[in-house]
């Protein structure tokens, strides 16, 4: 069944938002029971794969300046940052958190970028390629 709405303009726009950003909620869940239950490395394709899906979900939210659901990707691109394992992901992350914090001026943006970069770095100097050392047993270190 398809239901009308009456919905025009912006308010499609932020029903599509949320709808977006439930998405990434469920692939941020999946995320934990990879690397959490399941023991999977961050270079797992499954793993990977939700990585992607969040990034992709993500890049299609509209920061409004406004009440949106673009106020609540913070959580999903911390996840996904935590286990990208490529640069163009890592980029994509990395500005999509620029993004959000200039538009929302929120400082838990930019201490999120900057924990990912501390990260990222750490794991590559390690060669820690697969992510093995998860990002909640390095977090106290920072």
């Amino acid at each position: 069944y398809e239901i009308s709405l009456g919905l025009v303009g912006s308010e499609m726009c932020i029903r599509d938002s949320f709808a977006t950003v439930d998405e990434a909620f469920h692939h941020v869940a999946l995320v934990q029971i990879y690397r959490r239950i399941l023991n999977l490395t961050s270079t797992d394709p499954l793993v990977q794969s939700s990585v992607k899906h969040i990034i992709s979900r993500i890049c299609k939210v509209r920061f409004l300046g406004e009440p949106c659901p673009g106020i609540a990707v913070l959580q999903p691109l911390f996840t996904a940052g935590c286990e990208a394992s490529a640069g163009p992901d890592r980029d994509s992350i990395n500005t999509l958190l620029l993004n959000f914090e200039h538009r929302y001026g929120m400082g838990n943006a930019r201490n999120c970028r900057s924990f990912l970069q501390d990260l990222w770095a750490m794991r590559d100097k390690s060669d820690d390629v697969e992510g093995k050392t998860r990002w909640d047993k390095v977090m106290g270190k920072f």
